[in-house]
């Protein structure tokens, strides 16, 4: 491992850590280089599809067998899809071969073991795949989990989180860096209404359409509704939310 990948594993969110990983690669030959500089000027292009799609299991390595699924954001592996038993096993090494920032977790899983692990500290999003495993009992250990201070974004949709789960998410003081949660389609987002205020603001979407939004999303949720051109509360899933994404909202420089 070179001295410029190994200061990308340190500092995952860094552009500047990326380019110059990129200009090493370069000068090797390595055509990884211009999957980073394609990511990272932001191209939705054939051409990133060509080169994942060329070499993307290749540069991938063991990650490929140890996970479900990868993406590849800024020219690395940032995104692993696996189980929670999965996941416990392989956490060290994953982190170890690349700058994962976005955990997507399937069940089974046990989420008091894996909110311990020092790896699940260091992610910026963590999502929960959409097959009702995730309900109150689950939001009540995250929410009680010093590990997920550094989270900023977390993806439950589609899950089995009622009005109780909900409320201490939006209560959690170690959500701090929270930039929003989404929970669409719980079974407690038609019933919001009845919350008080708490850390993180509560913004529905529609009837069943709800994200928890913390300080910093709050411009988000403006931008959202400049481009519905209406109020938020008659906003419709037609325009896309959330207008950042957690790979976005990673990028520290």
């Amino acid at each position: 491992m070179t001295a410029a990948f190994a200061n990308v594993l340190t500092h995952p969110g860094s552009t500047a850590a990326r380019v110059a990983l990129a200009d090493e690669w370069r000068r090797q030959g390595n055509p990884q280089a211009e999957l980073i500089d394609l990511q990272l000027a932001k191209h939705e292009s054939n051409e990133i599809n060509k080169l994942i799609r060329d070499h993307g299991a290749e540069w991938a390595g063991d990650i490929a067998n140890l996970v479900d699924r990868y993406s590849f954001f800024r020219g690395l592996v940032s995104r692993v899809t696996l189980t929670g038993g999965r996941f416990v096993d392989c956490a060290a090494r994953l982190f170890e071969l690349a700058p994962i920032q976005h955990l997507r977790l399937r069940p089974p899983f046990d989420l008091e073991l894996v909110c311990s692990l020092p790896e699940f500290a260091r992610l910026s999003s963590f999502t929960v795949v959409q097959e009702k495993q995730f309900g109150d009992l689950e939001a009540e250990i995250i929410a009680k989990s010093p590990a997920a201070e550094h989270l900023l974004t977390m993806g439950l949709a589609g899950n089995s989180i009622g009005v109780d789960g909900i409320r201490a998410l939006q209560g959690s003081s170690c959500l701090g860096s929270i930039v929003y949660i989404t929970l669409d389609k719980n079974p407690g987002s038609r019933g919001v209404s009845s919350l008080s205020k708490g850390k993180l603001e509560c913004v529905k979407f529609d009837h069943d359409l709800l994200s928890l939004i913390g300080p910093r999303g709050k411009p988000l949720v403006e931008e959202a509704r400049r481009l519905a051109d209406e109020d938020i509360h008659t906003y419709t899933p037609q325009i896309p939310w959330p207008v950042v994404s957690p790979d976005q909202l990673a990028i520290t420089d």
